[in-house]
């Protein structure tokens, strides 16, 4: 049973995804990537539903809309490369971190959000229960477009009225 699980995972991380599924597919695979953890590690206490809602504003729902060179870089969540990282660059001259698959670039974002000297405020937020909402507000002073937190709040609106409910 454990190897039928696997091998979905596998199908679903190598197709691509349609703009309506993608929510709903891409939280299943990030369920499975914070199964990888202790139960009780930060990884695990980070609502799947937040990096859903990140991977599905840096994407476009899956699409890529506009960024070919994040779709190529398996790159779901906007991350940038830092020093020796791989990368590939874009056509705008930015490094974007390049990743083997999806559950390398979840699994980078869980490490980011756990460890990034950045994001204290966001793992101060889990750790003290705090909705989704008020996480997500943790993220505005990083966000190169001073509206990411609203469009954050918009797209989990709409991930929880669609198919993840």
């Amino acid at each position: 049973m454990r190897y039928i699980a696997l091998l979905i995972l596998l199908l679903l991380s190598s197709s691509t995804f349609s703009e309506e599924s993608f929510p709903s597919t891409f939280n299943t695979i990030v369920i499975e990537v914070q199964k990888e953890y202790s139960p009780d590690s930060f990884e695990r206490k980070i609502n799947p539903l937040f990096v859903t809602t990140v991977a599905s504003v840096e994407t476009a729902n899956g699409t890529f809309k506009n960024a070919d060179t994040a779709r190529r870089a398996k790159n779901y969540t906007g991350r940038h490369a830092i020093g020796n990282e791989k990368f590939l660059l874009t056509a705008g001259g930015v490094k974007l971190k390049k990743y083997d698959s999806i559950e390398d670039s979840i699994r980078d974002f869980l490490s980011l959000m756990t460890h990034g000297r950045y994001y204290k405020e966001f793992r101060i937020a889990v750790k003290e229960g705090k909705p989704i909402e008020d996480q997500f507000k943790t993220l505005t002073k990083y966000a190169t477009n001073p509206n990411y937190t609203d469009i954050l709040l918009d797209v989990y609106k709409k991930i929880k009225k669609g198919s993840l409910n």
